[in-house]
């Protein structure tokens, strides 16, 4: 998901704030201004915590409320460049747990969700929009046999804190994507085949037309 960041190898995420950070530029030559916060939480073990809280980490709690999902004393960190992005994304992996399996030296043994949370206005139109970019990197999740992972118990769908953090684009007019990674080695078939089983399973979901959200006009008194 990240790649080398800076090169032609660099990952989904530093790509896709790049087109971001591009369109941004192209509106405002349209009148459009948009102020950017980035954030990032990890899920280990089914405890959320904060990746750019000074502490490096602090558990959070997530909130919900009629479908719309919220995290008090979330870190958000304004940003104007590609490189202020990349910066912060380098900083929350570190802060990922990692460890070694039979199968992987540096396996991520967390979930981590990366946010770009956007607000736009257009002065001219009196249009105010916001939205979310939210780039989820998964767990290592290669087979208990072959890497010898332990404690790694299922999770039911409703009760997972994944799920829970992405509610509101499941169930709220969001646009989802899911890119599943599978390897071309012959001893990895079995995982291979998992996987794209899986990944035809999610494609048969229907979440419906994405929304666009506008901020409601304030009245003038």
């Amino acid at each position: 998901m990240v790649g080398s960041i800076g090169d032609f190898s660099r990952g989904i995420i530093p790509r896709a704030e790049e087109q971001v950070m591009k369109t941004n530029q192209e509106l405002e030559h349209q009148g459009w201004t948009y102020f950017i916060e980035v954030s990032a939480v990890q899920v280990y073990n089914e405890q959320v915590s904060d990746l750019f809280h000074p502490s490096g980490d602090k558990g959070v709690s997530i909130h919900l409320r009629n479908n719309k999902v919220s995290i008090p004393g979330l870190t958000q960190v304004p940003v104007n460049s590609s490189g202020e992005v990349n910066k912060l994304l380098q900083q929350a992996m570190r802060g990922r747990k990692t460890a070694s399996t039979a199968m992987n030296t540096s396996s991520s043994r967390s979930h981590c969700v990366f946010t770009l949370h956007l607000v736009g206005s257009n002065p001219a139109h009196g249009d105010m929009l916001c939205g979310q970019l939210k780039v989820v990197d998964l767990a290592g999740s290669g087979r208990i046999a072959r890497s010898k992972v332990k404690g790694n118990d299922h999770i039911p769908f409703r009760r997972s804190k994944l799920t829970s953090l992405l509610k509101d684009s499941f169930l709220t007019g969001g646009k989802v994507q899911m890119i599943v990674n599978v390897s071309s080695d012959r001893e990895s078939a079995l995982e291979t085949l998992q996987s794209l089983r899986f990944a035809t399973m999610a494609n048969a979901c229907a979440l419906g037309t994405p929304n666009r959200r506008a901020i409601p006009k304030r009245s003038k008194k």
